[in-house]
């Protein structure tokens, strides 16, 4: 049996897994690789499960230093995760005493996170390193050309500045995802800019790698960002609004260029597991 903390931001929706007070022989263990996925995939079930996009797993390093962990839905080794992130430093700082201002690994990545609390509302903001901008692509999905920008954000996007019915990605995006291009398959967002707004604001819309259709995306946000800044159509500091279905984030790319972040999250609700 262990316990297990239900968060979400955006609407992307995690358990985490508290393991700073374990052993790496007792982590390894756990993540046994011939039983890990399948439990995985049990434990993110939304009908027979707990319910989640994901797993995220909190450990130690040699020195001390949080590691997050990631687990995909489908029982996949996820990389990055902005979102999880997110719920990370969010239970840190008000399940674990940890300080306001933090920082935490990810796919060997540093990244800073800055918990701010006013009342039940919980906002965290990111900072990484601005992603790699990798070129352009064209792909044809269901007689459809598709040009697309490649980024990696700790993990592989495929940002395409179209707008898209939701419905056409729900049945074709697992076609750009696992198209023989990327053979670790990738994440896609198509993107397209909100007329009604009078500041930079772009509608975004997600097809995670291992999860499917999801509300929201925090690196699929930081890929869009890349590609945008790459085509010049952000200035540095220049504040972008991205509206995904499961709410708004913002981010900026400073003059040195790392990228922030600003969304919330919110703590669903804790429990305890028994393991068959």
């Amino acid at each position: 049996m262990f316990d297990f903390f239900k968060y979400q931001s955006l609407g992307n929706d995690f358990i985490v897994l508290d393991f700073l007070n374990k052993t790496n022989a007792y982590i390894d263990v756990f993540l046994n690789p011939q039983k890990w996925p399948a439990l995985a995939k049990k434990l993110c079930d939304r009908h027979f499960g707990i319910g989640a996009d994901g797993i995220l797993i909190i450990r130690y390093r040699e020195k001390r230093e949080i590691e997050a962990l990631l687990y995909n839905a489908d029982g996949s080794s996820g990389f990055f995760c902005l979102n999880g992130l997110r719920c990370i430093a969010h239970y840190l700082v008000t399940q674990r005493n940890q300080a306001a201002s933090l920082s935490m690994i990810m796919n060997k990545k540093i990244i800073t996170a800055q918990v701010k609390k006013t009342g039940q509302v919980v906002n965290v903001s990111l900072s990484l390193p601005k992603p790699h901008y990798q070129g352009m692509q064209v792909l044809t999905i269901h007689r459809k050309k598709i040009t697309g920008h490649i980024v990696d954000a700790g993990n592989p996007h495929f940002v395409i500045f179209d707008e898209i019915d939701p419905s056409w990605l729900a049945q074709y995006g697992h076609k750009i995802e696992s198209n023989p291009f990327f053979p670790q398959k990738t994440n896609v967002e198509f993107i397209w800019p909100d007329t009604t707004s009078s500041t930079p604001t772009y509608h975004l819309l997600v097809f995670e790698r291992g999860c499917g259709m999801t509300l929201a995306c925090g690196s699929g946000a930081a890929a869009a960002m890349t590609a945008l800044a790459e085509q010049g159509e952000i200035k540095p500091g220049k504040t972008v609004t991205f509206k995904m279905q499961g709410g708004d984030l913002g981010s900026f790319i400073d003059a040195e260029g790392r990228l922030y972040q600003e969304a919330l999250t919110q703590f669903i609700f804790k429990g305890n597991y028994k393991l068959d």
